[in-house]
């Protein structure tokens, strides 16, 4: 993971990775093993990852919670990090 990521970053000049649900499909032995992996990458500058399992919400700086109601969706008051 981290030879792709400094490769993009080589190619592309990119600073900042999107991950959306990287933890997806894994148990909890790989998953803990793969979100370790990508929050010890220190080639971004900034990290966003969309997640439905916790597992990077007490590593992340900010956390943003989305709840949907009445088919839309809205942040969810007091759970901005």
């Amino acid at each position: 993971l981290a030879v792709r990521l400094a490769l993009l970053r080589t190619i592309t000049g990119i600073s900042f990775g999107f991950f959306d649900e990287p933890t997806a499909h894994l148990d909890g032995p790989h998953r803990e093993a793969l979100a370790s992996q990508i929050l010890s990458y220190k080639g971004l500058r900034q990290l966003f990852v969309i997640s439905h399992d916790g597992t990077f919400e007490l590593a992340m700086e900010n956390t943003i919670r989305l709840e949907r109601v009445h088919g839309a969706s809205r942040v969810m008051e007091g759970e901005m990090a």
